[in-house]
């Protein structure tokens, strides 16, 4: 699991959480949330979704003033009665999640040619959350079978400082950067030092 951030957003932001299948990023005062929940045939596949839609709650309890966005791929179409989606359009009615949709976007996100298969099983959702376009993007070169989906919202930066530190947003900050450190004499230092552990 990956998520990307742009530059511009790395001050008023803040990774809070990493696992596996769940990455949970404070921007603003929005949790985005990356998903990969498990496909058919994983063992304990419930189990599993059940845990990481367990996680979310817990995320979202300690952040109870932020919106959340929760994206990826949840790995079963939502429209399609089985235990996985059961579960999962639980927690978003009991959550008050809404499902990003647009007409003018494709029907499908997962797509496999050479099978002629096409499903919806990638989905953003939304609460407490200003969401202004959503789209499934089909790019002339794709190396993977999902599609990318792009979201457009709004985010308030006011709140972006965690209320536990005494610093304002406007504060400055100074973090050493490895770019401009002597990775020779790093190198050194660590070799001679770590040697005796050998």
């Amino acid at each position: 699991m990956m998520t990307l951030l742009k530059n511009d957003f790395v001050q008023v932001s803040e990774c809070i959480y990493t696992s596996e299948r769940l990455v949970v990023i404070k921007v603003g005062d929005v949790l985005l949330i990356n998903v990969y929940l498990p496909c058919v045939g994983t063992e304990n596949r419930l189990l599993i979704c059940n845990d990481i839609l367990s996680e979310i709650c817990s995320w979202r309890q300690q952040y109870p003033l932020c919106g959340c966005i929760i994206g990826g791929d949840f790995n079963t179409d939502l429209d399609v009665s089985c235990n996985a989606s059961n579960m999962i359009n639980r927690f978003l009615i009991d959550n008050h999640f809404s499902r990003c949709t647009s007409t003018d976007s494709l029907p499908y996100t997962f797509v496999n040619e050479s099978r002629n298969y096409f499903s919806n099983i990638d989905y953003m959702v939304y609460n407490n959350a200003v969401v202004n376009d959503f789209t499934v993007i089909e790019p002339h070169i794709n190396f993977s079978d999902h599609l990318p989906i792009s979201v457009l919202c709004k985010v308030n930066f006011c709140l972006s400082y965690r209320e536990t530190d005494n610093r304002r947003p406007d504060d400055s900050v100074e973090y050493l950067r490895w770019d401009h450190a002597d990775l020779l004499l790093y190198q050194s230092y660590t070799r001679d030092y770590t040697y005796s552990l050998c």
